[in-house]
């Protein structure tokens, strides 16, 4: 769980922001659907690479380790990740380097990705959103990969030093979004803050967005 409003004692930011996962295994039965599937995280030091000729610096090397082991722990290739979700900013001093290290690292190691169309840079949008800047993108990686089907790279730049990646993958049933229909959270503020849960095996049908 996290909870930080990062422009306190300024109110009704958008960058104020709560998330709460609520996690078990694939063999506990909790007699619903999956949104998603979450793999251990990863981390690479920097320090613990080499300069060499032929190599690419330090920091890129921290990120090829780190996005390799994020797929291991998710049992899928770098060149399945078919989403990206970062922190990097856009304001930030070192905006700059932290989305060159990672566009770079994604070209490298993912290929046909295309970093403009297929990423988002949610502190970009929303701005600083302090310690809820992980959980916030773990979540909406789970979104992406219910809705849309595909693997998500959550990816943690602040730390050029350091990077961290988890890798979010898609239940074996995704539940596409019909433009054409009602979004039951979209429908008022009290709803928009409703539990998300895995859709129980005996409900009916129901309006696309809720779930009890």
């Amino acid at each position: 769980m996290n909870w930080d409003a990062p422009s306190r004692p300024k109110d009704k930011q958008i960058n104020e922001n709560m998330v709460l996962l609520v996690l078990a295994g694939r063999d506990y039965k909790t007699e619903r659907a999956p949104l998603a599937w979450i793999g251990y995280p990863a981390s690479r030091k920097a320090e613990d690479f080499e300069s060499k000729p032929g190599l690419p610096p330090k920091s890129i090397q921290a990120w090829q380790a780190t996005i390799h082991d994020a797929a291991r722990n998710a049992n899928i290739k770098p060149v399945e990740i078919g989403y990206v979700i970062h922190d990097a900013h856009n304001m930030h001093p070192d905006s700059s380097n932290r989305i060159g290290d990672l566009a770079q690292t994604l070209t490298m190691e993912v290929g046909e990705i295309d970093y403009a169309r297929q990423s988002f840079n949610t502190s970009a949008l929303l701005g600083d959103m302090g310690a809820g800047t992980a959980l916030t993108n773990v979540a909406l990686g789970i979104a992406y990969a219910n809705h849309i089907g595909k693997n998500v790279l959550v990816a943690g730049t602040t730390d050029r030093t350091q990077p961290t990646s988890v890798i979010v993958m898609p239940p074996e049933k995704v539940r596409p979004i019909n433009h054409e229909e009602p979004w039951f959270r979209a429908r008022s503020e009290r709803d928009a803050h409703l539990m998300w849960w895995g859709i129980r095996h005996d409900a009916e049908r129901h309006m696309q967005g809720y779930s009890k």
